[in-house]
């Protein structure tokens, strides 16, 4: 659990499958906390797995203004489609909280992800570094960057 502000909270845990999924919640009334919504981090995902879980350190949240605040969560995750077959991926999955300045309206939106490769193997040394509007997402000893604004255009490995 990560404290958002004295009436939020994030959570980060597993869905019923199996699956990552982080969760806002409100406490706005401490004896009746109740879920805001969660993330469905790939609906699709035979499997899924984030050091963030275990490790505070593999998450990176950044207070970004008054009503909205930054974090990321790396995930690997198996998919099985009919074009691929079976493949697993490392992804660093960004969202935004806004609307923390009233709780009963707050919102968890996904706003993209950056694809990762490992190539050296399992590796579970995940971080990430927000600097203004750009990303870098470090996957063992590989680095990739893209822009929060458009996720999808990423450089790397470096």
């Amino acid at each position: 659990m990560h404290p958002v502000n004295n009436e939020l909270l994030l959570g980060l845990g597993q869905s019923k499958g199996g699956l990552v999924k982080p969760e806002l919640f409100t406490i706005a009334d401490i004896d009746a906390p109740y879920s805001l919504g969660a993330s469905s981090i790939e609906a699709g995902a035979t499997w899924s797995y984030s050091e963030a879980r275990y490790n505070r350190h593999a998450s990176t949240y950044q207070a970004f203004d008054d009503g909205t605040d930054r974090f990321s969560i790396p995930v690997s995750l198996g998919l099985n489609d009919e074009i691929n077959g079976y493949t697993q991926y490392e992804r660093l999955y960004m969202f935004e909280i806004n609307g923390k300045d009233n709780s009963i309206n707050a919102s968890m939106d996904q706003v993209g992800h950056i694809n990762a490769s490992n190539t050296h193997g399992w590796d579970d040394r995940h971080r990430t570094i927000f600097h203004n509007d750009a990303v870098f997402f470090i996957n063992g000893t590989s680095v990739w960057s893209a822009l929060r604004t458009d996720p999808s255009q990423q450089n790397g490995p470096y």
